[in-house]
């Protein structure tokens, strides 16, 4: 049965590059980290990059910190649109592409203001409910 759902769990990764960020213990988190890293560099010059994002940002792409690499992810994914196109442009799709649109357009608005405002205590807090809110869309959708 388990040597069944890994084929399962590595099936749905191939499919979708949003599931294996959060599941695979693969490098895809990782790069994609350091993707975004590069959009960011290549907007904001070091010069304008205040020193509190360039620290945070090194310590994301240096640790082996999960939580701190999805929530970067995932703050990332609002407030930079273009990031979006890791993950669905119009030469591939990564990952289902209305669950995704859905996702990015209703929810992660939602999480990541509910994240400025305090109303989270943790960023694995912050995390927990991306998860608990893909999972969830995943399986309705």
């Amino acid at each position: 049965m388990y040597t069944a759902m890994t084929e399962i769990e590595k099936e749905r990764c191939k499919s979708d590059k949003m599931y294996e960020c959060l599941i695979s213990d693969s490098s895809t988190l990782t790069t994609t980290c350091h993707q975004i890293y590069q959009h960011l560099d290549k907007r904001l010059p070091s010069a304008v990059m205040s020193q509190r994002l360039k620290r945070m940002t090194m310590e994301v792409l240096t640790s082996n910190d999960r939580v701190a690499k999805h929530a970067f992810l995932f703050f990332s994914l609002n407030e930079e649109p273009e990031i979006q196109e890791l993950f669905l442009n119009e030469k591939e799709q990564l990952v289902p592409p209305d669950k995704f649109t859905k996702f990015i357009k209703d929810e992660l608005p939602i999480l990541c203001d509910k994240l400025l405002t305090g109303s989270f205590t943790s960023l694995r807090g912050y995390v927990s409910i991306f998860f608990f809110q893909i999972f969830f869309f995943s399986k309705r959708n």
